[in-house]
């Protein structure tokens, strides 16, 4: 695709304040208004106006971060309807919802192909790709993955053409790359096992790069810790995560998100204490210290980044369930901790992959405290919480724990009842 073929792109000077650029607000109390009693109808006017929104935003495509961040806190704010409507059909009509608006720029793509319109509106396709890309993160939250990867396909050969072909967009345009690749990433964790998932890390910490986004690329880097700690490849995490500290130190002076320092002091202490190494309850205090100071900012953060609070309770437990494994009295913090969020059955106000990620390590833990009724409890709703997401990571959870509830107690009957159990179901 030549650049010429392009549509110049262009900016009202009106809606720009300074430096940064000022979107139109988006009118919440219309999205929610309560004399519309139906929820999908509710849901049908938030997308109708999310859209309009998108729209306001063609011939500011250098700005998607912003659009994204918008679309990001506009999503969150339909959570409160959850508290009007039944389970059910707020299930429904909140992933019909993010559904269509993932599926925008495929749409939108398809019918300038019917019409012949050989030009691609760059100021058009990479907003839409923007907010699909919101959606997608927001998908990524429940059931239902692989239904996500698809869409994202539709449009990522395009967005990777324009950014080698067209070098006034390329930052912009690497940066919405490096996010599908973090989202695949992510996905394939789960759907097809953590060597395809390794491979879309390292994209995206590429992509990351050509971006000049170190809280993306802190991201991936993250990420990339993560999958080689889950492959129990631990001298790697280890490795992986001391450098994307080394990166964190180096960036002083940039616009580093304290919630993305956070994670990478999270990951790293759960590291060190996996690895024996002191220091890790410091690290883990830099931590805290690093997620306060996001809450006390009250800013924006992009959608990439923001794992919320409840990712410290998971590695504050993974930390001190390592601990305890040379000091009991860490064993009570770390149940503790992950009986926050792993919780037995699902839950609207807890990502499902993170519900289960927290329950299985609250089995390994129980099983560290000898506590074989809690242990088989934990399993259990482990199991139907695995077989239901369809992941093979939390599945793969489930066989170790296993393998380590039968090595605690090698003669317990409904140990084994457990095994068949799983067996049978599957």
């Amino acid at each position: 695709m030549a650049s010429s073929e392009l549509v110049t792109p262009l900016v009202a000077p009106e809606l720009f304040n300074g430096s940064v650029v000022v979107l139109p607000p988006l009118q919440r109390d219309a999205l929610l208004k309560p004399e519309i009693a139906d929820c999908p109808a509710r849901f049908g006017l938030a997308l109708a106006q999310i859209i309009t929104l998108i729209e306001h935003a063609y011939g500011m495509a250098m700005f998607c971060d912003h659009l994204q961040d918008q679309l990001d806190s506009s999503i969150k704010s339909l959570e409160i309807l959850k508290e009007q409507y039944p389970l059910q059909a707020f299930t429904l009509s909140r992933r019909g919802f993010l559904i269509a608006l993932a599926a925008l720029p495929t749409a939108s793509y398809t019918s300038s192909r019917q019409a012949h319109r050989i030009v691609l509106k760059l100021e058009e396709f990479l907003p839409q790709c923007a907010a699909s890309i919101t959606a997608c993160w927001h998908l990524s939250g429940g059931n239902n993955l692989d239904s996500i990867v698809p869409i994202i396909d539709t449009y990522l050969p395009t967005l990777i053409t324009v950014m080698k072909t067209v070098s006034s967009y390329r930052t912009i345009v690497a940066n919405l790359v490096a996010q599908c690749y973090f989202l695949k990433a992510i996905l394939s964790w789960h759907l097809d096992g953590l060597e395809v998932a390794e491979a879309y890390c390292r994209q995206a910490l590429q992509y990351s790069g050509i971006a000049e986004n170190t809280n993306l690329k802190l991201s991936a880097l993250n990420q990339h810790a993560l999958i080689a700690y889950y492959k129990k490849d631990f001298q790697k995490a280890l490795a992986i995560s001391e450098g994307a500290a080394t990166i964190l130190h180096k960036a002083s002076h940039e616009p580093i998100f304290p919630i993305m320092a956070g994670r990478v002091y999270m990951y790293l202490a759960a590291i060190q204490a996996q690895h024996g190494l002191e220091g890790a309850e410091a690290t883990l205090e830099r931590a805290r210290v690093a997620f306060s100071a996001q809450s006390a900012r009250f800013e924006s953060i992009p959608v990439y980044a923001d794992c919320g609070d409840a990712s410290l309770l998971l590695w504050d437990g993974l930390t001190h369930y390592f601990l305890g494994q040379h000091a009991s009295k860490h064993s009570n913090r770390a149940f503790a901790s992950l009986s926050k969020f792993g919780q037995l059955a699902p839950s609207m106000t807890i990502p499902e992959r993170f519900r289960l990620e927290c329950l299985n390590n609250r089995t390994l833990v129980a099983i560290q405290r000898g506590e074989l009724e809690e242990a088989i409890m934990s399993l259990e709703a482990g199991q139907h919480g695995a077989r239901a997401l369809e992941s093979k990571q939390r599945s793969a959870e489930i066989e170790y724990a296993y393998h380590l509830m039968c090595k605690q107690w090698p003669k317990e009957a409904r140990v084994k009842e457990l095994k068949d159990q799983h067996y049978h179901e599957s």
